[in-house]
């Protein structure tokens, strides 16, 4: 399921929630069924005016259609509320945020507690509470795989529990540099991982926030070399001989016999064999 990510957008003088989502067909065609709703060719977004009625109709419009993510749009409630004695509130519903975050954080009247965010047995305070919906959201705007957008928030979800209150937007080379040591030499983490931690931050502070000289000075690990395991031809032997199920002993000799990847097995038709030479094609 897609995420709409809910924000406040100052456009013609006037102040308006602004909906920013992939360009998919369903979810344009839900965006102009919301009455008054426009599309900004400027801000490229739909955007309706920011009041109570048309944050539920936009609620409705996409009501098991995708996700809605409005924290920065609760910030800013939040923000006006404490300048003026009244503003518009937004009301709770029950869509759910991104897999990689349990809970919404939704504004009401009463905005002086905000919720801190329970992730994978941490907590999340309200001032990360838009990192992991924004990353998620140029992770699939940037068409990243599935295994990677799952690396990366979970990397960063781990930062954001590290570091409790403190903004991670604010974080400087510096504190980056003593998180990093701090994941070296306390918590011990192989160079493989350091190395998908720094990646996932690396893209939250350059591509999210645009940072891009920000990880120049932090050096990474050096990957330690390993010898590739290698089975002698009697092991290989013994190997496809315990295999039983005819498919599986095929796949094994095939790939073994060719070098393929496992992809590159499962991927395979008819067509790629020559059944005359008695080899593959492609």
């Amino acid at each position: 399921m897609e995420t709409i990510i809910l924000k406040p957008l100052d456009h013609n003088q006037q102040e308006n929630i602004a909906m920013y989502f992939p360009n998919i067909g369903m979810l344009n065609k839900a965006a102009r069924k919301i009455k008054n709703a426009r599309w900004s060719q400027t801000n490229k977004c739909w955007y309706v005016l920011l009041n109570k009625e048309k944050h539920s109709d936009i609620i409705k419009a996409f009501k098991g259609l995708a996700k809605i993510e409005q924290t920065e749009l609760h910030d800013y409630l939040v923000a006006k509320n404490k300048k003026k004695t009244a503003a518009p509130t937004l009301i709770r519903n029950n869509i759910k945020q991104p897999a990689t975050v349990s809970k919404i954080i939704v504004a009401e009247r009463s905005v002086s507690k905000k919720e801190i965010i329970d992730y994978k047995g941490g907590k999340i305070y309200p001032v990360n509470a838009h990192v992991l919906p924004a990353m998620h959201q140029t992770l699939i705007l940037k068409s990243y795989s599935a295994s990677t957008i799952k690396t990366y928030t979970n990397e960063v979800g781990i930062f954001l529990r590290t570091i409790k209150h403190h903004s991670a937007d604010s974080f400087s080379t510096k504190r980056l540099k003593d998180y990093l040591q701090y994941c070296s030499t306390t918590l011990g983490l192989t160079e493989n991982t350091l190395h998908s931690r720094i990646n996932a931050l690396k893209f939250y502070y350059e591509q999210v926030l645009k940072k891009e000289k920000l990880f120049w000075e932090i050096p990474r690990p050096k990957k330690s070399i390993q010898l590739p395991k290698v089975l002698s031809k009697e092991e290989m032997i013994r190997l496809i001989r315990s295999i039983d199920n005819v498919k599986h002993k095929t796949m094994i000799m095939l790939a073994y016999a060719c070098g393929l990847r496992v992809s590159e097995i499962t991927g395979l038709k008819i067509s790629d064999l020559d059944e005359d030479r008695r080899v593959l094609v492609n």
